[in-house]
This record gives structure tokens, sequence and C-alpha cells, in this order.
């Protein structure tokens, strides 16, 4: 596995990590941490949708193997 790949993976590992920490943190500081909770979901759901997007689309894909 070439090292680049590897500190992507890592670097993923630990961002989900980290925001699964921020999140339990979030809703265990009362109830001002569900109002917060509220607001980052709807934002998550989009980034969601359009990583999805740009992973399923073979257009971009297609474009991205003629640049090189």
């Amino acid at each position: 596995m070439p090292i680049d790949k590897f500190a992507l993976i890592l670097a993923i590992i630990v961002a989900v990590i980290w925001v699964g920490v921020m999140l339990v943190g979030l809703v265990a500081s009362g109830p001002f941490g569900w109002f917060a909770l509220i607001i980052i979901a709807p934002a998550a759901y989009v980034v969601g949708v359009v990583v999805s997007q740009r992973l399923n689309n073979r257009e971009d894909d297609y474009y991205d193997t003629i640049e090189r």
C-alpha cells in the first residue's frame, strides 16, 4: 500500500473518531447540545450527499483521466 493512501486512511479514521467524540460531548453538555446537533445534522447530510454524488459521477472520472 502506498504511503499516501495509508496517510489518507489514517486521517479519515482520526477525523471520524474526532467527530464522534464531539457529538458525544454535545449531547452530554445538556439541552444546548441538542440544539447544536440539530444544526449540525443537516450540514452533515449535505456533505454526505455531495461526496456520494462525486464518487458516483462517471463523467468527472472520465475528465480526470484525460487531464493526466
